[in-house]
């Protein structure tokens, strides 16, 4: 996901970085790293809470959550 100055984001757990880049908020973890490893290895958000335990179980539901809110705009490479 890219965002830009013009489409600002106030989403809660979500951090957007000098990339432009989403990340999770109090992390080094990307949001699209967070759906590759969901994917990839069909973990569940508890076991995505387990790989990284220093982001919180709501954080993890939020951004999966968005990510069903927004699948159809979403395109992953």
């Amino acid at each position: 996901m890219t965002f830009t100055l013009d489409n600002p984001v106030t989403w809660q757990y979500l951090e957007i970085d000098a990339q432009h880049q989403a990340k999770i908020a109090n992390s080094r973890l990307s949001v699209s790293q967070l759906i590759q490893e969901k994917h990839a290895h069909g973990w569940s958000p508890e076991e995505l809470h387990f790989q990284h335990p220093e982001i919180s179980l709501a954080a993890i539901y939020a951004r999966l959550g968005e990510l069903e809110d927004f699948a159809n705009q979403v395109v992953f490479v």
